[in-house]
């Protein structure tokens, strides 16, 4: 429905017309329970989500919204009794006319007035009417009212948690350009859609998905618009033919789906990349991504057909992602955060893409380099050349033989039983994905600044189990994160569980006593979570709920923060601070 479809009043203003179209108007009432629902209110965060908002909202509760309209208009009549008079003897003079009518027709100079030139008479008398009551004020007062709540209400409610996947689906259709800027590839976009929907047919969807937004495009509709009706025939085709053929999977993509599990979960750096075509052809892959779970597989089948629209209009989304990113889609609720997220991993494949570029380029240098310097050692020879790559009294120090000796220096901490420092990962329920990848690139930052130190502290990482999601980010950039000789203790213990209780300090911001002298026999625990999103008092309320010490790092005594900004520090940073304070 639409906000044409909306203002389409019916031709003849007959009782029963009228009746219909109200009926027709309450058929698509959305649930005033969930209308209402304040859980639901939130601020937008910036102007083009405020925007999208509104547009989705009306979109979505239009009818909700005539509806408020109507009481306010009847608000308005029940206040103003003398309006409501004037109203109810304009109505009973319509009434009498069309009475009248019926009977005979009523002649004018000679000529006979047709029942509308006789409304005409009527409305045009009752206006003075309308104006000593007052209604010039009631109807600004309306029109006034009516535009501030459905504006304050479709500029703070939260659309995208309410919507689910198809619904969401829908709504960015109808914002794209190919479908607003012209209406014949519109049209059959949505026709196209809606069979894949009703068919659930997966292949069809694959294969029209790339024809149909091929449409899309300025140059080739001409083309699409001759063949429209084979497009349709070939959709139609391959929805009735779907549901009878047996889906079919060949043992090379079983095998290629164990490596690809393979490669995710033990560690290397070697990670697999799909494009939404390919999960679309694979069920072993959806199978892989989803579990087997038959909502999980239809959701993911609209995440790649948008992810294929997105890319098609032009938006920044990388053109194929790794299993962990797909199982991530499936967990974000709204457009908006699959959008940035589609951001986020575009930016990073281009990223990798220089990289990749700029290895390739320095490796060819080098070997002109060495070419270089093959053609000098022939036409120079008997004579030493010192310098880097030649003869030296220096030897060369590897960056192995460095973390070798790093290493080491936190074995011997841990032999000499150095003050422990814990890190708490019991938080990783309350963190989103795109928080938990973040807290583990702290987590790894920390472990290299620790290890680099003097006198580092025997870091501890509690509350951690190896399928944490967590330890599977770490285990790509350290592959042997869980060999018994890597110098980090990682358990599934609580830290009550290793050391005494009255030897804890919890490190949380949220509570009143100020750290001032640094205690060399505490053992000190710091909060594991990431709160961009999430700003309740975790840590607090864990501390509080086992009965430990607290105490909060003295920022506002050293630092100046000014009126705004943060005061929530990294993992890696209260280390560090921990670390400076200990020497």
């Amino acid at each position: 429905m639409s906000i044409k479809s909306l203002m389409q009043f019916p031709n003849k203003l007959t009782v029963p017309t009228v009746t219909e179209w109200i009926s027709q108007r309450r058929q698509n009432v959305r649930p005033w329970t969930t209308f209402c629902s304040t859980s639901r209110f939130k601020t937008p965060a910036t102007i083009p989500r405020l925007t999208r908002r509104l547009v989705k909202n009306i979109e979505y509760f239009q009818s909700n919204y005539l509806f408020v309209f109507i009481g306010l208009v009847i608000f308005c009549l029940l206040t103003s009794p003398l309006l409501l008079i004037v109203v109810a003897a304009s109505l009973g003079a319509f009434y009498i006319v069309s009475l009248k009518n019926e009977e005979r027709k009523i002649q004018f100079l000679g000529k006979e007035l047709s029942l509308l030139q006789q409304y005409l008479i009527v409305g045009v008398f009752s206006i003075p009417l309308f104006v000593w009551a007052g209604a010039q004020a009631a109807v600004f007062w309306v029109i006034g009212a009516s535009v501030l709540t459905i504006s304050l209400h479709a500029a703070f409610y939260n659309i995208e948690s309410l919507l689910s996947p198809e619904e969401e689906f829908d709504l960015v259709m109808q914002q794209c350009d190919f479908k607003s800027g012209l209406t014949g590839r519109g049209k059959m976009y949505s026709m196209c859609i809606r069979l894949i929907k009703q068919s659930n047919a997966l292949r069809a969807a694959a294969k029209l998905s790339s024809s149909v937004l091929l449409c899309a495009q300025p140059k080739s509709w001409q083309l699409c618009h001759k063949g429209k009706s084979n497009v349709f025939n070939f959709t139609k085709r391959m929805c009735s033919s779907s549901a009878t053929q047996p889906q079919i999977e060949e043992s090379e993509d079983e095998e290629a789906v164990a490596a690809a599990a393979e490669n995710e979960n033990v560690g290397t750096r070697k990670v697999i990349y799909y494009s939404p075509a390919e999960i679309y052809e694979n069920p072993s892959l959806l199978t892989l991504i989803t579990g087997g779970d038959p909502e999980a597989e239809k959701t993911l089948r609209i995440l790649c057909l948008e992810h294929d629209v997105f890319r098609q209009s032009g938006r920044e989304v990388p053109d194929s992602l790794s299993v962990e990113s797909w199982k991530d889609l499936l967990q974000m609720s709204s457009v908006h955060k699959r959008t940035k997220f589609y951001r986020f991993l575009f930016i990073k494949s281009c990223i990798k893409a220089k990289e990749k570029e700029k290895r390739k380029r320095k490796s060819e240098e080098y070997l002109a380099y060495l070419e270089q310097k093959k053609e000098d050692a022939d036409t120079v020879s008997g004579h030493l050349k010192y310098g880097l790559m030649n003869n030296g009294i220096f030897l060369r120090i590897y960056e192995s033989t460095i973390t070798e000796y790093n290493n080491y220096r936190l074995i011997r901490c841990m032999e000499m039983q150095e003050q422990k420092l814990f890190i708490d990962c019991g938080f990783e329920q309350n963190m989103s994905q795109l928080e938990i990848s973040s807290f583990s690139k702290q987590l790894m930052i920390a472990f290299r600044d620790n290890r680099t130190h003097d006198r580092p502290f025997d870091l501890h990482l509690c509350n951690a189990r190896s399928e944490d999601r967590t330890l599977q980010d770490m285990l790509k950039s350290m592959p042997t994160l869980f060999n018994k000789t890597f110098p980090l203790n990682i358990t599934e213990k609580n830290y009550t569980d290793v050391v005494p209780k009255k030897n804890i300090v919890y490190l949380t911001p949220h509570c009143r006593e100020v750290m001032d002298e640094f205690d060399h026999d505490a053992n000190y625990i710091i909060g594991g979570i990431v709160d961009r999103s999430n700003q309740e008092p975790l840590s607090l309320a864990k501390a509080k709920k086992e009965g430990l010490r607290m105490a909060k790092l003295p920022l506002d005594q050293y630092l100046n923060w000014g009126q705004s900004g943060s005061k929530s520090l990294t993992i890696n940073q209260v280390a560090c601070a921990e670390k400076e304070v200990k020497d």
